[in-house]
Parts: structure tokens; C-alpha cells; sequence
């Protein structure tokens, strides 16, 4: 309610939008379940000059999955996915490489405002790619709200395939998704998955041992789903 209330106090000032505001109205709409809010914020954000990447992708896809749109989300991961070799080399980002990210696609916007014939050139020198973030999305709807292992399966594949480093909340996502639909017989979310999930776990925190931090709630949900 207050955050509706600042946008129309923005519209009545004409307050312009920027980065920002496009990014969390279309978060917004997702929180709304409304997917035609969530494709008319994201298509206003184009038509703005605003500059489209990852963490907007993201956005669009958290908002459709929430909605039950599993066929849009995957169309928008696909389209990702694609432009995959634009960025296949570039570094993790952290929490200050993302401001410094955010600040240069607003420079990025502002120059393609002022000499449009750019905007295209600036375009395809931003990251598309699908990220870890991506894939928590992804592994987290089709995990714990669908409990579809094969399209789980099919996800951690791609994201080893683009070579984008495991984390544990990946881990807990799975572990959620066994205990809440395995335990029973012809299920597929088997006591031999679960086994080779375990494995998979301990592997990584030993090849990634400083990057790798197994904390309380990972090892709860692992013990829930053995149990």
C-alpha cells in the first residue's frame, strides 16, 4: 500500500522513473500474481531506454513463476541462456560490483537517451546471462512448489554447463524439495537421489572450501529430508 501510494505521488509530481522504479514495479506486479501488470512494467521499461539485463531478466521470471507461468518464465531463461556467450567470462559479481554495475547502466541509459543511434551498441555490451540467482528461481519453483526432478535435473545440468559455481542455498532448495515429496515408494525424489544430493554437497565444500559455507538451516533441511 505505501509503496503503491509513493508511485502515484511520483506520477502527480512527474517525477520521472529510472532503473529503480521499472525494476521494482515489475517485482511488484509479481507479488501481485498479476503477469499482465508484470509484461506491462517490463515492456514500459523498454520503451523508456532503459537499459535490460540479468537481475531485470530475473525479476521477470520470479514474477511468472509466481504466478504459474512456467512456459513464459522458461521462454525469458531460454532467451538468456542464448546470450549466454556475450558474458561467458565474466567474473562473480559482489555486492559492490553490482552497485557499480547498476550505476554504469544508468550511464549507459542516460547516453542512449541523448544519442539514440547508440543504444543498440550499448545494449549488447550488457550482461544477459543467466546467473546463480537464475537458477535459484528456477531449482527452488520446480523443487519445492512443483517437485518436478527431472526439470530440477535439467536446470543444475545447464548451470554446471555455463559453468556457474554451485552455492549451498541450491542444496537447500533440493533438500526442501525431498522432504517435502519424497518418503514413499515410486517417488522420485528417491533415498539413492537424496544419497547422491549428499554427495554432491560434501564434494563441493571441499573443492570450494572458503566459498562454500554450510550453516544451521542447510544441515536442518538435510536432516529432515533423511529423516
Amino acid at each position: 500500500t505505501l509503496a503503491d501510494m509513493i508511485y502515484k505521488e511520483m506520477e502527480s509530481r512527474g517525477i520521472e522513473f529510472n532503473r529503480f522504479h521499472h525494476v521494482s514495479l515489475i517485482h511488484y506486479f509479481g507479488l501481485k500474481l498479476d503477469s499482465g501488470g508484470i509484461r506491462a512494467a517490463y515492456k514500459e521499461m523498454v520503451e523508456s531506454g532503459e537499459m535490460v539485463d540479468t537481475v531485470v531478466l530475473n525479476c521477470v521470471i520470479s514474477g511468472l513463476l509466481r504466478c504459474g507461468e512456467e512456459e513464459a518464465a522458461e521462454e525469458t531463461y531460454e532467451r538468456m541462456k542464448n546470450g549466454h556467450a556475450l558474458a561467458s567470462d565474466m567474473p562473480q559479481r559482489d555486492y559492490m560490483m553490482n552497485k557499480v554495475i547498476t550505476r554504469v547502466l544508468m550511464m549507459f541509459t542516460r547516453v542512449g537517451k541523448q544519442h539514440p543511434e547508440l543504444k543498440e551498441t550499448l545494449q549488447t555490451n550488457v550482461r544477459l546471462a543467466p546467473d546463480l540467482h537464475t537458477y535459484k528461481l528456477l531449482v527452488q519453483h520446480y523443487a519445492i512448489r512443483v517437485g518436478n526432478l527431472n526439470k530440477v535435473a535439467q536446470y543444475l545440468d545447464e548451470m554446471k554447463h555455463l559453468k556457474v559455481p554451485i552455492h549451498p542455498t541450491i542444496f537447500l532448495a533440493l533438500f526442501k524439495g525431498f522432504y517435502t515429496h519424497g518418503g514413499f515408494s515410486g517417488s522420485d525424489w528417491s533415498e539413492k537421489r537424496l544419497e547422491g544430493v549428499l554427495s554432491a554437497l560434501y564434494q563441493a565444500r571441499d573443492e570450494h572450501a572458503k566459498g562454500f559455507r554450510i550453516d544451521r538451516w542447510l544441515v536442518i533441511w538435510a536432516l529432515r529430508a533423511v529423516k
